[in-house]
């Protein structure tokens, strides 16, 4: 047996190890967290924003439960791609039927600009016509289905002076686990502990005072920005304001999609990250050492049957097997503690049978080929294609829509895969 092998071995043990103690740090954290550091007392005036492109499977879902907020001054602007859009008629229809305090605004989004994403184009129509009184932006996504305490909670953290955003953040539980939403929980499950440690913003579940959106001069950066969540660490540092993130605002997303879908969404998530985080090149190199003593394992351990190499057989095939079970139950651990936090409001994930479990276990290394490969079409992508539309991407501040279209609607189960966020 070739020292080597060994090593080899060793590493991915020690590599899938690690991964576990960091998960069961994120474990600790989000079972120590307080709700909220301060109350807020200021009921002020919040302007919520959700830009509307295709009808997401939850969508109804969410426009109904923005009505049912526990906050009582709040006002949602409804930002619809174009008439033409299935929505357009869904939200009217939400409007007449749930709508008793006249709470949305429907906005049909005039002409794009061609220097920003469609998202952030909306965005910045949506803040000309919020109420000259609003005291906090908040904003979600299409994909979110918020409880009852939501927004109180997102505005709750602001009281404290010191605080310029409040953010949540995305578990994937699909209800039908095909082959697409595996990976993509699997992959989300990774990317959220780091996300959720660092506070980075994410725009699904955000707040701030309007004040500070003036002050950091959101609407400029956003007109040359592909994403809105991604900018708004480096626009808060001048203010000397930090980013908090409340493990009560994990929100669960139960769509399901394509295999197909989630290589294209991997690569996307990590473009915007290539673009406005720091620590992508630390994301780029736990990609290739994670999936390259992978590989290896995997390669020594073939090679070694095949020559009939037992010793090292069984060495590489032992590290194989253990660094596969830590990594799963790394997966497992981030997900008992998002079952912490949303069991806080009520809300509960699957339980999961057997034949689930295992199907987590062997789709584990396809989710490490599939980031693995995603960081380098990243970090070469210079055109993506977002929700039917082309960008190119010439740096995080100069962006170009190729062609505008209004949203197309084929048959329903494309529809169903490609719309969530």
């Amino acid at each position: 047996m070739s020292i080597y092998t060994a090593i080899i071995a060793t590493l991915l043990v020690g590599a899938s190890l690690v991964h576990l103690v960091i998960a069961c740090f994120f474990r600790t954290k989000m079972a120590l967290h307080v709700p909220e550091p301060t109350a807020n007392e200021d009921r002020g005036l919040a302007s919520i924003m959700l830009s509307i492109r295709g009808c997401d499977p939850g969508l109804k879902n969410t426009l109904i439960q923005l009505l049912n907020q526990d906050y009582e001054n709040y006002e949602v602007h409804l930002i619809v791609d174009h008439k033409s859009d299935a929505a357009w008629n869904l939200v009217h229809q939400i409007k007449s039927e749930f709508d008793v305090d006249n709470r949305f605004r429907i906005h049909e989004m005039r002409k794009p600009n061609k220097t920003c994403g469609l998202k952030c184009s909306s965005l910045l129509q949506g803040l000309n016509n919020v109420s000259h009184h609003s005291s906090y932006l908040v904003l979600i996504d299409a994909d979110v289905t918020p409880h009852p305490s939501w927004l109180g909670q997102l505005i709750a953290p602001l009281g404290d002076k010191k605080i310029g955003v409040v953010t949540g953040n995305q578990w994937y539980e699909p209800e039908t686990p095909t082959a697409g939403s595996v990976l993509r929980s699997l992959w989300n499950a990774g990317a959220l502990v780091p996300t959720a440690i660092l506070s980075n913003p994410w725009a699904g579940t955000f707040a701030m005072r309007m004040e500070d959106v003036r002050r950091a001069k959101l609407q400029k950066i956003w007109r040359k920005s592909i994403v809105d969540d991604g900018p708004i660490r480096q626009a808060l540092r001048p203010l000397g304001l930090s980013i908090y993130f409340s493990p009560s605002l994990i929100m669960v997303n139960r769509d399901r999609c394509t295999f197909k879908y989630v290589n294209r969404y991997v690569s996307r998530m990590l473009t915007w990250s290539r673009m406005y985080e720091t620590t992508f090149i630390n994301t780029v190199l736990h990609a290739i050492i994670t999936f390259g003593l992978l590989a290896a394992s995997l390669g020594i351990f073939l090679l070694s049957m095949f020559t009939q190499d037992w010793n090292s057989a069984l060495v590489v095939g032992s590290g194989l097997l253990t660094g596969l079970v830590l990594t799963s139950i790394s997966y497992f651990v981030v997900r008992n503690s998002v079952a912490h936090c949303i069991g806080m409001r009520g809300e509960t994930l699957q339980r999961l049978s057997i034949g689930r479990v295992f199907r987590y276990i062997l789709w584990t290394p396809m989710a490490q080929l599939i980031y693995c490969v995603s960081c380098f079409r990243a970090a070469l992508t210079q055109r993506i294609q977002w929700r039917q539309i082309t960008y190119e991407l010439k740096g995080k501040s100069k962006v170009e829509m190729v062609r505008y279209r209004p949203w197309i609607a084929t048959e329903p189960e494309q529809v169903r895969s490609e719309v969530s966020i």
